[in-house]
């Protein structure tokens, strides 16, 4: 029984964490605020990759990139907090889009952004570009609901 009720407080507390978040859709990107720690939410949505079956090829370290170039290029600090690019790719969905049209292959690697903003402590942000911002096609909607997927299983 003790095992039943743990699994229950635990499912409550990830659906109670999503609900929290607070999604933002422009058209041209998808961006979510949650609470907690930047290295907690990064985890998370590595391992959303991972179990989806994919595997990350690139983290791009965007934060400290802009930290450290920004004296050299006059400016005082970073835009941004902590900030990772994380960058995956599924092989099937891939064929799918390219096969539907070869010039969405620039959709390729998918990627999704993991940051903090300077004076909003306690808040990270998750956001990605939307294929299917310049018209919606089924391969560019499956890879669009794949993202939106590790973005809430990141939260």
């Amino acid at each position: 029984m003790r095992r039943w009720a743990s699994c229950t407080v635990l499912a409550w507390l990830l659906t109670a964490a999503a609900q929290a978040a607070e999604w933002r859709d422009d058209g041209h990107r998808v961006v979510a605020r949650t609470g907690g720690e930047f290295a907690d939410i990064r985890g998370n949505l590595e391992q959303a990759i991972i179990g989806a079956g994919l595997t990350v090829s690139t983290v791009g370290h965007v934060g400290e990139m802009l930290e450290r170039t920004a004296p050299d290029l006059g400016f005082s600090g970073s835009p941004v907090g902590q900030a990772e690019v994380v960058e995956f790719c599924s092989a099937l969905l891939t064929r799918r889009m390219v096969e539907a049209n070869p010039a969405d292959l620039v959709q390729c690697p998918y990627r999704i952004a993991v940051y903090t903003l300077p004076g909003d402590a306690g808040s990270v942000y998750l956001a990605f570009a939307k294929p299917t911002a310049s018209g919606a096609t089924p391969p560019l909607e499956a890879i669009e609901q794949l993202l939106r997927r590790l973005v809430d299983e990141s939260l």
